[in-house]
């Protein structure tokens, strides 16, 4: 009887001596410690992926002669328009015609507009700075590299012009 008396108190000692020697848990770094805290900081601060508008030119759209359409959404600030040497800054989200984002730059980027596809350098020529416009643009205006095998949809919004120094 005193064995098990002991062998019950020794399992009761080492459950006790186990529950005591449990290591805390380290609180989390501060802000300052941890490099990547900003991530968790900016993840609200994206903006969400716009919803996808119809793979089809509205009825306001308008076509150019090379079958580019187009359709105004918000007027430029100016009257100032971009040439095809221009350094073009924009923001851009891109469609394919199953309504699926396949590009966009929702910070101003840089561009400069000569290395773009036909289909963008022509839209953006038609734009005035400031200006936000939606263009359909078929395979044939997607240039080498395409963004898809058939025709996208792009909201571009031509935020501030560069314009190239004449060559002498």
């Amino acid at each position: 009887m005193a064995t098990r008396i002991l062998i019950a108190l020794a399992l009761v000692a080492c459950q006790k001596t186990a529950v005591e020697h449990k290591q805390p848990t380290p609180p989390a770094p501060a802000a300052a410690d941890n490099p990547h805290a900003f991530l968790a900081a900016a993840a609200p601060l994206l903006p969400p992926v716009p919803p996808a508008p119809s793979p089809s030119p509205s009825a306001r759209a308008k076509r150019t002669t090379s079958g580019l359409y187009t359709e105004v959404l918000a007027k430029g600030s100016s009257n100032e328009r971009a040439t095809r040497d221009d350094v073009v800054v924009m923001t851009l989200d891109a469609w394919d015609a199953s309504g699926t984002l396949v590009e966009s730059y929702t910070t101003s980027e840089a561009f400069t507009l000569s290395r773009g596809m036909p289909g963008m350098i022509e839209g953006i020529l038609l734009m005035r700075k400031g200006e936000k416009r939606r263009l359909w643009i078929s395979p044939a205006l997607q240039g080498r590299f395409p963004l898809s095998s058939g025709s996208i949809v792009c909201d571009v919004e031509l935020v501030d012009i560069a314009h190239a120094v004449a060559k002498r």
